[in-house]
């Protein structure tokens, strides 16, 4: 298990875009995120989400940020090779679909799972959020 771990794990990311400042500010992580992205004034953030919040990508707006997310984490596993794919909303299920659709038009998806968003990342990120993951799918040997 340790072994596929290690060998799969740099191909794995998940990404998530707010639908406003406003829950970032609020929980006191919206400066994390500027320091790494700049001054949003007005724009939308992509963010890892960790042992704290970090931006990634500063965007214009609240598509092309999910847009990015989905190009970036879609990076990381080799073209072509099948991925398990995960969206999470807060309540937000129309953009999970169409991050969802966007998802399997671009890649190999082997498995979609989408679900809503947890309490402990929808606190700080708000409504209207949502994020995607994708991992590979484990390599029978």
């Amino acid at each position: 298990a340790i072994e596929a771990v290690d060998t799969l794990g740099p191909e794995c990311d998940t990404l998530f875009v707010p639908a406003h400042l406003d829950w970032l500010e609020r929980a006191g992580r919206l400066a994390f995120v500027e320091e790494k992205v700049g001054e949003l004034e007005g724009g939308f953030p992509v963010v890892r989400v960790a042992s704290r919040i970090t931006g990634v990508e500063a965007c214009d707006t609240h598509m092309a940020a999910v847009e990015r997310a989905i190009e970036r984490v879609g990076a990381r596993v080799p073209t072509g090779n099948p991925m398990i794919v995960t969206i999470d909303h807060a309540a937000n299920p129309a953009l999970a679909r169409r991050m969802a659709d966007a998802a399997k038009a671009r890649w190999h998806v082997a498995e979609l799972i989408v679900t809503e968003l947890s309490a402990t990342i929808g606190s700080q990120l708000g409504p209207g959020a949502a994020g995607i993951g994708v991992a590979p799918m484990p390599r029978k040997e």
